[in-house]
């Protein structure tokens, strides 16, 4: 037995070593494959969420485009307007425009109400009636000037972005100036975000900004110069508290760079213990340049924790599995291997002490078998050889006993042949002293 036991104390922990690398190998593989898969899941629905918000920020904007053509359609027909315009009246048009303004700043959030003139400068502003006078130099205002139709466009504007309508202004068919709305595309965002679960962050290119002019207007408004939080952008509004940390974590300076990728993904980063994915949005300018981004942020720790859950379970029931298999691995051996030799050396000593009839009832295949059936056919030999010697000494045993008796009757009848002569010698004997005594007499 101890044989086996060292045998299988040999076999064993290459077998336990086979399975552990095996399982390790195949752990390996799983959470390549599963965490490439996972990822590929992340991706498609960082990229569905980017999709949703590109398409819901571009589906508002369209709106707000229309809205506010119809808008400056309507002043652009207002005659008194027109004719205040006309005479230089500037006073008299903010009163006679300011309840118009005021409409369409409470029903449509239009926060930009300008009039310019032919030579492209400011007539009024509505929205600040005290600053005119400045020469206006957008692009909306120049494409309505090439192309005497409307000029549309997002621009920057002092601290934030605005979706602007430039149309010309006529008096008949005569050209003369030219009027001007325009939406903070934050209050557009606001819509936007009703309509999304994940944080929004819009950020502008610090290039399409006045450095003096952005820190003037923070200071005057009581609100934190954020102009260094960022390398190359700054951030304009977002819908959550220390949206700069998230920048500086999902993506690097260069993502942030203008460029023509429309779209770039940040899978996976972790804040605060807990898990998001980002993605951008390219916002563009009239000219097709990248002024600013669109940033959504979205909370995927729900989504990890169920990935990592998944995955622990997945590996338990690997694990589990490769018990048994290793659980029938082993008895396998137990009723292949281990028994069949247990049996032949069992069988061995009963043969060692005698008993010749042991036979192996084994049908194993292979190297036991084949041992199995070599001490059977030992066993055989031997009995066989066994019987034959048992027959010869007891052949020659009763030869030797047939002689033993011959000479026991061949002894028998010498001593007796002995004794008659010894007798007839003392006959002999007493014949001589008698006739002796009968000569003397």
């Amino acid at each position: 037995m101890s044989k086996t036991t060292t045998w299988l104390g040999k076999i064993a922990p290459k077998l336990v070593s086979l399975l552990v690398v095996s399982m390790l190998i195949i752990g390996a593989i799983f959470w390549n494959s599963f965490n490439n898969a996972a990822d590929e899941y992340l991706l498609h629905e960082s990229e569905l969420n980017i999709n949703r918000l590109n398409i819901l920020f571009n589906t508002v904007i369209e709106k707000e485009t229309e809205m506010l053509c119809v808008a400056v359609d309507m002043i652009t027909n207002k005659k008194g307007l027109t004719d205040r315009f006309l005479n230089d009246e500037r006073l008299s048009y903010v009163d006679h425009a300011q309840t118009t303004f005021n409409n369409l700043k409470n029903d449509h959030n239009i926060t930009h109400y300008s009039v310019h003139n032919l030579n492209e400068t400011c007539f009024v502003r509505m929205h600040e009636p005290d600053y005119y006078g400045d020469l206006i130099t957008r692009d909306t205002l120049h494409q309505a000037r090439d192309t005497m139709d409307e000029g549309i466009g997002i621009e920057t504007c002092c601290d934030s972005l605005k979706l602007r309508v430039v149309k010309p202004l006529f008096n008949g068919t005569q050209h003369i100036g030219y009027v001007e709305l325009g939406v903070e595309i934050k209050n557009i965002l606001l819509d936007t975000v009703d309509l999304m679960d994940e944080e929004i962050m819009l950020t502008l290119n610090k290039n399409f900004l006045d450095q003096e002019e952005w820190e003037q207007l923070k200071n005057n408004s009581g609100e934190r110069n954020n102009w260094d939080d960022m390398g190359s952008n700054v951030i304009v509004y977002s819908t959550m508290s220390q949206p700069e940390n998230h920048i500086d974590i999902s993506f690097s300076n260069d993502d942030l760079i203008l460029s023509n990728e429309n779209t770039i993904i940040n899978l996976k980063y972790s804040y605060n213990n807990t898990s998001y994915s980002s993605g951008r949005v390219p916002i563009y300018n009239v000219s097709g340049q990248i002024m600013g981004s669109l940033i959504l942020i979205d909370d995927i720790t729900e989504h990890t924790e169920s990935h990592a859950l998944e995955f622990q379970q997945t590996m338990l029931l690997i694990v589990i599995m490769l018990l048994v298999i290793l659980l029938i691995i082993s008895v396998s051996i137990h009723l292949w291997v281990s028994r069949p030799i247990s049996e032949i050396i069992d069988k061995t000593r009963r043969f060692g002490k005698g008993d010749m009839d042991v036979q192996i009832d084994t049908k194993m295949k292979g190297e036991v078998g084949e041992l199995a059936h070599a001490f059977d056919n030992m066993t055989s030999e031997l009995k066989e050889y066994k019987e034959g010697l048992e027959d010869t000494i007891a052949q020659r045993t009763q030869e030797l006993n047939t002689k033993v008796d011959e000479l026991e009757r061949y002894k028998k009848l010498t001593v007796d042949r002995e004794l008659r002569m010894v007798e007839l010698k003392k006959e002999i004997d007493k014949l001589k002293t008698a006739r002796t005594g009968e000569m003397s007499q």
